[in-house]
């Protein structure tokens, strides 16, 4: 078995380590140290952190009107070539009919992924309220 740590390269390794790897330096005063991130993410101000995802709420909830409107005026679309009854046999009203399934579907999609993420929002927010 080949030793890649030998004890003759180690000091020569000791100018390529982090800071904070070498033992003069106390763990707390380095930035990139696990401990120091988690003290700090726990010290920081809770109000800031709950304006914002209320703030995101309220982003969502505009979203979802938008997605709504579209999604009506997707099937408004779809329901017009549908009614198109003189070329309903054309190679163009099927296609016609296929994109404006395949729009109405999309956003469909959209607002159903848009009204997940607004229930998880409201889940993340009444749990930080607690």
């Amino acid at each position: 078995m080949i030793d890649l740590n030998p004890p003759a390269r180690l000091p020569s390794l000791a100018e390529f380590a982090l800071p904070g790897a070498a033992g003069s330096e106390s763990p707390a005063s380095d930035p990139f140290d696990l401990r120091t991130v988690i003290t700090r993410a726990s010290n920081a101000v809770p109000d800031g952190v709950l304006e914002a995802k209320k703030k995101r709420i309220k982003l969502l909830r505009k979203q979802i009107e938008q997605l709504q409107q579209r999604l009506r005026k997707a099937n408004e679309r779809l329901a017009m070539v549908q009614s198109a009854a003189r070329h309903r046999t054309t190679d163009a009203h099927m296609q016609a009919l296929s994109a404006a399934r395949a729009q109405a579907q999309a956003a469909s999609s959209a607002l159903s992924m848009a009204q997940v993420a607004l229930f998880q929002a409201e889940s993340a927010v009444i749990g930080s309220e607690v």
